[in-house]
């Protein structure tokens, strides 16, 4: 069975893991014309562990913030037509976030998309490519994306 997500706007979002969050490791999903910009996947997180108890606040800095457009985990077959613009990850693929997992023999294809403006705090601020991934890139424009000290 394909899934396809169709002329989708992603905005303005903000998430500990990723803000467009994909990792639904369904291998046949197509994300396709789809705008993803503005979206933020942040580190650390502040909370209260008692609601009544201004006192009691927690910076949690366990979290992972990857892929802040999209993130990517042994899923996803197609990303077409899209735009991934001005999207943020706290550490690593402020456009797109792939990762895989041994066994799992999917290809990511990427095309005819523009990731721009993209920024990153570690790594791959307009795509972040990693074990166990594959990906084919192709009539993309990946420009201005950067990678900034946290």
């Amino acid at each position: 069975m394909n899934w396809i997500l169709p002329a989708a706007h992603i905005n303005d979002n903000t998430g500990p893991s990723a803000a467009a969050y994909f990792r639904s490791r369904i291998a046949e999903l197509t994300i396709s014309d789809c705008k993803i910009q503005r979206n933020e996947a942040y580190r650390s997180v502040t909370y209260q562990t008692d609601p009544n108890d201004p006192n009691t606040v927690v910076t949690d800095d366990s979290f992972i913030g990857e892929g802040g457009g999209i993130y990517a985990f042994a899923s996803l077959k197609t990303i077409e037509h899209c735009q991934i613009n001005y999207n943020i990850s706290n550490t690593s693929g402020g456009g797109i976030y792939v990762g895989g997992e041994i066994g799992n023999a999917n290809v990511l294809l990427i095309k005819n998309c523009l990731i721009a403006k993209n920024q990153s705090s570690r790594d791959g601020a307009g795509l972040s490519i990693n074990w166990f991934s594959t990906v084919d890139i192709n009539n993309c424009t990946v420009a201005d994306n950067s990678v900034y000290s946290a």
